[in-house]
Order: structure tokens, then C-alpha cells, then sequence
């Protein structure tokens, strides 16, 4: 495990060598009416993991902003950041209560790039789900106990909002990677810093654009309001399988 001194130094290191910060460029969300559409159902599995960048202002509609969201006839997880406490949290619904997660106040990154990794394994109601914060894990609290039966099925992701677009995010999303799987811290650090380079268990990869899927699974993706920005985090490209 990284410290946040050791993370922060990581991130700046990264910014520094020769592919360069921004060079990668990002998809911006308007804070207001954006989001990004799978159009295609995701099957939802009892292992999940979540990497992505992500670089807010602070500025997200009604005091949260959605990261993703999977979600159609049936809500099955989701990702945000609250603006009151500066924190993330993840939701998995189960049939009785479902399981909400959140890291300590103040842990996301205003105006910078913020590595980010989610993992949750459903096969209990006793376990967590774990969040990494530039390469930190983080402290989570239990805000909401998992009972009953886990919600599974298959559903589209809704990227940088929810579907009814009313918890837009404000800044920028950029190398979101869904795995079906756990992986390992080591796995985690190498889809951030190298996107793309771990095919195994890959179910969903939106390119920069978010015009196509680099998972190999044919998801598509509908925009509605986002522009491209030159904004982009400090990372490399690694020779991934999906490049």
C-alpha cells in the first residue's frame, strides 16, 4: 500500500516523464445536462472493479456527481462524489437494504487529477467494498448494512450522471475500466497508469473520445452535452492488449 505523501509524489513523478500531463486528453462533463449512454446491457456479476481518473471543479449538480452508474429497469451499483465532504462513495443494492461505502471527508482532490479504484465482492453481506484514492486505500465507513439477496441482472452504464440527468458531474472522467473480477492492488496501479494493459476480466473500456469500447465486448455509447478536453492525467501507454 502507497502512503498519500508516497501517492501524491507518484502523481507528480507521473506528470513528469516524456508522454506527459494532458497528453492523453479527457471526455469534460458540463456540471448540468451531460452525460454518456451505453447503449449496450453489462452484466452485472458478484465481483466488481472500478478504476478511473477523475478531475472535478467542485462545481456538481445538487451536492453529488455521479462517476457511473449501472442502472436501467433495475439499479444495481453506482459511484459518486459529494461536494458537502469532498469524499466517494459506492452503492450496491441487495433485495432487503442495500450496501453503501464511503472513504473520510475531504479525501478527493479539488481542480487535480484524482486515481481512483473500487472494489466490492458481493458473495457476503460481512464484506466491504474498498477504495483507492492516488493509490491510498482509503478509510471506509458503513453508511448502510447489505441485506438480503445480491441485486444482479443486466443493465447499461450511465456515465458522468444517472439517467434522469439530475447529478451531473463537473470536470472531467477519463480511462474507465469495469472489471467482472477483483483485482489486485498491483492490478489496480497498472490500469491507471497504463490503461488498458489488463484484459483479464475487462467488461466495459470507453477510448478517450468515449466513442468505443476497448474491452472488446461492442459496447457503443450515446453523448449527450460533453466536449473533449486537452485535460488529461499523467499516465503512459504500456503496450495493453486492448490498445
Amino acid at each position: 500500500m502507497i502512503n498519500k505523501t508516497l501517492g501524491s509524489l507518484l502523481i507528480f513523478l507521473l506528470s513528469l516523464a516524456p508522454f506527459g500531463h494532458g497528453a492523453s486528453g479527457s471526455i469534460d462533463f458540463n456540471g448540468t445536462t451531460s452525460k454518456v449512454a451505453a447503449a449496450n446491457n453489462i452484466t452485472a456479476t458478484t465481483q466488481r472493479t472500478y478504476v478511473f481518473w477523475a478531475y472535478t471543479d467542485g462545481g456538481g449538480e445538487n451536492s453529488s456527481e455521479y462517476v457511473i452508474m449501472h442502472r436501467g429497469v433495475t439499479e444495481i451499483d453506482y459511484i459518486f462524489w459529494t461536494d458537502v465532504n469532498d469524499y466517494i462513495e459506492y452503492t450496491h443494492w441487495w433485495s432487503t437494504t442495500h450496501g453503501a461505502w464511503h472513504t473520510d471527508n475531504n479525501t478527493v482532490l479539488i481542480n487535480t487529477w484524482n486515481a481512483i479504484a473500487i472494489t466490492y465482492d458481493g458473495s457476503s453481506t460481512d464484506n466491504d467494498a474498498t477504495i483507492r484514492i492516488n493509490f491510498n486505500q482509503e478509510n471506509i465507513t458503513e453508511t448502510s448494512t447489505p441485506a438480503g439477496t445480491l441485486r444482479l441482472g443486466d443493465e447499461p452504464y450511465t456515465i458522468g450522471n444517472i439517467p434522469p440527468q439530475t447529478r451531473t458531474w463537473s470536470g472531467q472522467i477519463v480511462y474507465l475500466q469495469v472489471f467482472n473480477r477483483i483485482l489486485s492492488e498491483a492490478e489496480q496501479d497498472q490500469a491507471l497508469i497504463c490503461p488498458y494493459s489488463v484484459p483479464n476480466g475487462l467488461v466495459m473500456a470507453p477510448d478517450i473520445p468515449m466513442n468505443f469500447d476497448l474491452s472488446g465486448n461492442g459496447v457503443t455509447f450515446a453523448h449527450s452535452n460533453t466536449t473533449t478536453s486537452s485535460n488529461g492525467p499523467p499516465v503512459s501507454f504500456c503496450g495493453g492488449a486492448n490498445q
